[in-house]
């Protein structure tokens, strides 16, 4: 059993749900991200989610796509991200995830891409742009070299696409809240429920939902349905304003306690 799974697999022997935590890597400079890192796990994170800046992030909102850009000027590459994981990996066994965008895997290979993740200690790969019917070959190669391949699910996935999902999913599922791109949203969906209860039906895997979540009351109404939230938009936001990675912790500390309000009772078929 990997990182990701053993988490979840602990999670719900104590009846909790994980609490993930994106941050852009690099924005403003890597030593911030290390700090903000740690903050986050010490605060309640169970799964760390670092994105590698890219110049043109399709599925991210102003917030995200900012970050990246004040990464990207501040010197931040795919080396430097993967020495940054190699640096938290000495202070934590707390799963690390890469959310990515495909060109820099295919800048390198998909072989030596993941091969150099998996070494840096890094649990689970998350490609923003590559769709399911195209992740076989990633799929494989980051299995043979023992990481996990997170697909995502959006509201306008078609049937054929979470089943294929649902299939190729080692880790978790990333379950994408709301239609369009990422960013901080006052509402959620109502047919979210039942979007996440047609993925049930098909796999026992882990499902996080992302996209949106800005405060702890929407993780509450989440969690009943999910094993996870992921929150990112609202955290970088408030990094981005406050420049002190300390500034996170009572944020996160609420997303905990109510997260742990919830019992682990998924959504049945």
């Amino acid at each position: 059993m990997n990182a990701i799974a053993n988490c979840f697999d602990q999670l719900r022997k104590e009846n909790k749900k994980a609490l993930i935590t994106y941050l852009t890597a690099g924005d403003p400079d890597l030593d911030f991200t290390y700090a903000a890192a740690l903050s986050c796990l010490q605060s309640g994170a169970d799964i760390l989610e670092l994105g590698v800046p890219f110049s043109d992030p399709l599925a991210d909102g102003p917030t995200i796509r900012a970050s990246a850009k004040r990464a990207l000027a501040s010197g931040t590459t795919f080396n430097g991200v993967i020495e940054l994981v190699k640096r938290l990996r000495s202070v934590t066994q707390a799963p690390i995830v890469l959310l990515c965008y495909y060109n820099t895997i295919c800048s390198r290979g998909e072989s030596s891409f993941a091969t150099t993740c998996a070494r840096a200690g890094v649990s689970g790969v998350i490609v923003a742009d590559l769709p399911v019917s195209e992740a076989s070959n990633m799929t494989n190669f980051a299995v043979n070299a023992g990481l996990d391949l997170i697909p995502i699910i959006a509201p306008n996935s078609t049937p054929t696409q979470i089943a294929n999902a649902a299939r190729l999913a080692t880790g978790f599922i990333y379950c994408v809240s709301v239609k369009g791109v990422t960013g901080v949203r006052e509402t959620l969906p109502e047919t979210l429920g039942k979007f996440l209860a047609s993925i049930r039906r098909q796999t026992d895997k882990p499902l996080a939902v992302g996209f949106g979540i800005a405060h702890p009351q929407q993780a509450l109404q989440i969690a009943h349905a999910a094993d996870g939230i992921i929150i990112g938009s609202v955290l970088v936001d408030l990094l981005a304003t406050k420049r002190n990675f300390q500034a996170i912790q009572p944020l996160l500390t609420d997303f905990r306690l109510a997260l742990d309000k919830t019992e682990h009772d998924p959504v049945k078929s």
